[in-house]
């Protein structure tokens, strides 16, 4: 091509893959922004799932009960698909446990005392 530089080439090939990253960055954060609008989320904007029970059934199958918000899902899972089998009640969340009193040594020593003594 007569009368075109290759710094011009160079010049227009870098601005046009500038221009097409931009894009490609704007429609990929216009579309995070739309994925799940419509899902519930935790105060931490986290989904709340969780996977309460699973049970195999098979080499490459199995059924899982997961917490999804406030309900229940009863899933068949296989090697190619999952499958929404019902959709069930469960119980609220519970409030963790506190954390157990601390152990002694002195008090794991009476323990294994009141245990072992023979009563008569």
């Amino acid at each position: 091509m007569p009368g075109t530089s290759v710094a011009g080439l160079l010049l227009r090939l870098v601005v046009s893959l500038g221009f097409v990253v931009v894009l490609m960055a704007v429609l990929a954060r216009v579309a995070r922004g739309r994925v799940g609008r419509g899902g519930r989320r935790a105060p931490g904007g986290q989904y709340q799932l969780q996977v309460l029970s699973r049970q195999q059934i098979g080499k490459n199958a199995s059924v899982l009960l997961v917490r999804a918000g406030d309900k229940g899902l009863l899933l068949g899972v296989t090697e190619h698909s999952v499958s929404l089998i019902q959709e069930t009640e469960v119980p609220p969340l519970e409030e963790p446990a506190p954390a157990p009193a601390q152990v002694t040594g002195a008090s794991v020593l009476q323990r294994a005392r009141e245990l072992t003594v023979r009563r008569a």
